[in-house]
């Protein structure tokens, strides 16, 4: 009767808390008209960790110089890598910044690793990627640790295999004039294979200081967890992304599925041991 009793609350306890995620989530759903944006839904990062990239593929640096990534590529430092674009109206910037506030915290030695900020877009230029560099060097300084920063600009014919070899996967949105991708930070290792996907705009110290420690040593770390961001349909007065906001519903309910399927499977096996026959042994005089 105990365990019965329990269960039922328990039962209880879990619709009680499904319906509160279905209700807290309706007006998430109608936020974005019950479905994910397409152009969402075909953005994603794909990992390829112990994977190289290819390292003769041409840039320009903030200085316009033309520069190949193995330059920035030896047997000693690793190198840690955000894609942007530079006239992104949110969500790089946020990412830089995460990755510069992570480094000022993360009591990183002198010269530890290589940094390069990579704009994924062909037509950005060195002009744009100076001018970008300067403003941050003014805000924060050089980043902390980094023996090296630059911010890269190219064409297509070295952007597309770098994403595709990183697995960073973006999309332009033509009546918004601006591109959809998520928000990460790679560690490379010094031989240019894939270390560490970092995702969000917001990195533990803690995280991103032994992920260029193990990368340095020739490492390949596993992801810790993945917080999707689309730099798709900033609302700035709401301050969020509606695709950010689906996939917390998503999860959200996910979460009490799975302790709905708990409950099921709980109650289920308390009543088999509720109807099993009891064996209490031979009845007096029966044998």
């Amino acid at each position: 009767m105990f365990i019965e009793n329990s269960y039922r609350r328990a039962g209880q306890a879990v619709i009680l808390a499904m319906a509160a995620g279905l209700a807290l989530a309706a007006p998430v759903r109608a936020q974005i008209n019950d479905k994910v944006p397409d152009e969402v839904q075909n953005i994603e990062i794909v990992e390829h960790l112990d994977e190289h990239i290819p390292l003769d593929l041409k840039f320009r640096d903030e200085n316009g110089k033309e520069v190949m990534l193995a330059d920035y590529f030896n047997e000693e430092k690793p190198v840690l890598v955000n894609m942007v674009y530079l006239n992104c109206p949110m969500l790089c910037t946020l990412v830089v910044n995460g990755t510069f506030d992570a480094l000022s915290q993360a009591e990183m030695g002198e010269n530890q690793y290589n940094m390069l900020t990579i704009s994924f877009v062909d037509g950005e230029t060195p002009d744009m990627a100076r001018a970008k560099m300067d403003n941050y060097i003014g805000r924060y300084g050089m980043p902390a640790g980094a023996a090296e920063w630059h911010i890269l600009t190219g064409d297509d014919e070295s952007i597309t295999p770098l994403c595709q070899a990183i697995g960073f996967g973006y999309e332009y949105i033509e009546e918004r004039n601006e591109y959809s991708h998520q928000a990460a930070a790679f560690v490379l290792t010094p031989d240019g294979r894939m270390a560490r996907y970092l995702y969000g705009v917001a990195f533990k110290p803690a995280t991103l200081k032994y992920s260029i420690i193990e990368a340095s040593e020739g490492r390949i770390g596993t992801t810790v967890d993945k917080v999707f961001l689309y730099c798709f349909h900033y609302d700035a007065e709401a301050g969020s992304y509606a695709a950010q906001a689906w996939n917390i519903s998503r999860v959200f309910l996910t979460l009490f599925a799975m302790a709905f399927l708990v409950f099921l499977g709980g109650y289920w096996a308390a009543e088999r041991i509720k109807r099993k026959p009891r064996n209490n042994g031979p009845v007096e005089g029966t044998s």
